[in-house]
């Protein structure tokens, strides 16, 4: 019965697992979109500028490049947050389960020596 509860345990542990590793990927990819468009529109902009002959960025603008900037910062702080909790949550994860699996025996072996 043990050995079926954990199985069952480590294919839920795979399965959710699985689950997050789907969910970063989309949330990357995401990401990664996000950014690019970001880039696409400042290009554009200062291509724009160049062919009305402005050479110079308006303080509008460059106050909108420091923005972008900022926000890329954080958004690539908040992507490593992302991943580091997910890497301390798979750990802890493996940890319980290698706990729990070295704990089975030991209860196991202390009920036979009790009868």
């Amino acid at each position: 019965m043990a050995v079926l509860e954990r199985e069952e345990t480590m294919r839920s542990l795979v399965d959710m697992q699985k689950k997050l590793e789907l969910r970063y990927q989309r949330e990357r990819e995401r990401h990664t979109l996000r950014v690019q468009e970001r880039l696409t529109i400042i290009q554009n902009r200062k291509s724009d500028d160049d062919l009305l002959g402005i050479k110079n960025l308006s303080a509008f603008t460059q106050e909108e490049d420091e923005q972008l900037q900022k926000m890329l910062v954080r958004e690539r702080l908040e992507q490593l947050r992302r991943e580091r909790s997910y890497i301390l949550q798979t750990r802890r994860e493996r940890n319980t389960a290698g706990f729990k699996e070295l704990l089975g025996p030991t209860a196991q072996h202390s009920l036979r020596t009790e009868d």
